[in-house]
């Protein structure tokens, strides 16, 4: 497969942290090429807007899919696996953009503060 496979019309993308910034505008990239999204998000009212957003004029629902998931939590990722593979059978692109922030400065946190903040964006999936 190459890269441009991975964009091609009809493949899936899961992307976390898709309800803004940078996930929203590559679940829109995305969707602008043909393929199916499937959006993750912590925040559900953010997440709504975004999936109204992105699909746009696409009256059959089945190209765009949204799941209210911390994937900072490991059994959130088997919930997921479930319902991308219901959904789409499989994805070509994995998008793991979901990441949080804290006021302060890095490193000298306690340990707990400093775990949350890297459990999304480094341990997982």
């Amino acid at each position: 497969m190459t890269a441009g496979d991975v964009f091609a019309s009809g493949s899936a993308a899961l992307i976390t942290g898709g309800a803004s910034g940078i996930g929203l505008a590559i679940a829109k990239l995305c969707k602008s090429k043909g393929m199916r999204v499937f959006l993750v998000d912590r925040d559900a009212d953010t997440l709504q807007r975004a999936e109204r957003e992105i699909a746009g004029q696409d009256s059959t629902g089945k190209d765009v899919v949204t799941s209210v998931s911390d994937v900072s939590q490991p059994d959130s990722w088997k919930t997921l696996k479930q319902a991308v593979t219901k959904a789409f059978g499989g994805i070509e692109l994995l998008v793991l953009n979901a990441g949080t922030a804290a006021k302060g400065s890095w490193g000298n946190d306690d340990y707990f503060r400093t775990a949350c903040l890297l459990s999304a964006e480094v341990r997982n999936p």
